[in-house]
């Protein structure tokens, strides 16, 4: 799939079909662009893009936190007791809602988007038709966030070789302070430097990234069915 489909299109399909299944109300619409994400993502596993469960796992992981909270603290019909807390219908339904949507979501973009080249991202996303300006500062804290975090595994290693342990006292809390300050330093550093090489290059304000659109007939019409697939779904979170 990252061989054939073009940057515009792998940035389309699950940004509408994301959006669509976000807004959706109903559990039967949720329960559809789930099964659909989920037989998206096989296809796309068919294809040659490797399954990440790890990173589903973490995304389900973050969702543990609604269902300890949702299901009683959602007004509605007790269903269950659990010493002073009264689980609710309508909160176990939100949280089931909430998990196929988030779950859907992330199958969706976990099919098209890894993989992509930084040059890439910003050519759909020029073809999405979006200021150039804001592609460019996408483009600078992608990089520029990966330099940071660089930098952060570098000074906490520095500190585990000193032998730190972070504890309840005035030395561990001058040691994260020191910490921090550092980090913002290192990074008030680099965007400095950032700023003199793009002025030596004669930079003008934003990247010359081309918009790169649909490659042919057959893009077009995946992204009609796409369009058409997202109204599906929201007919029938409607009627429902």
């Amino acid at each position: 799939m990252r061989l054939t489909l073009s940057p515009a299109l792998r940035l389309a399909v699950p940004g509408i079909l994301g959006t669509a299944s976000a807004f959706l109300t109903t559990l039967s619409a949720a329960e559809a662009a789930l099964l659909g994400a989920v037989v998206i993502r096989l296809a796309a596993w068919f294809s040659g893009e490797p399954l990440r469960l790890r990173r589903l796992a973490a995304v389900n992981g973050f969702l543990i936190l609604i269902w300890c909270f949702t299901p009683w603290s959602t007004p509605g019909v007790t269903v269950a007791s659990a010493g002073v807390f009264d689980i609710t219908k309508e909160g176990l339904l939100l949280s089931l809602l909430v998990t196929m949507k988030c779950n859907a979501v992330f199958l969706l973009f976990d099919a098209f988007v890894p993989g992509m080249r930084l040059t890439e991202v910003a050519s759909g996303l020029r073809a999405a038709r979006l200021p150039m300006k804001l592609v460019t500062l996408l483009l600078f804290m992608t990089r520029e966030t990966e330099l940071l975090s660089r930098s952060y595994r570098s000074l906490s290693e520095s500190v585990q070789l000193r032998g730190f342990r972070a504890s309840m006292n005035k030395h561990s809390y001058q040691t994260l302070a020191a910490f921090i300050s550092t980090l913002f330093i290192r990074a008030y550093a680099r965007s400095r430097v950032l700023n003199e090489a793009l002025i030596l290059r004669g930079f003008s304000g934003h990247w010359p990234v081309p918009a790169s659109g649909l490659k042919n007939a057959g893009e077009a019409g995946l992204l009609v069915l796409t369009i058409g697939l997202a109204l599906l779904l929201l007919v029938w979170d409607f009627v429902s």
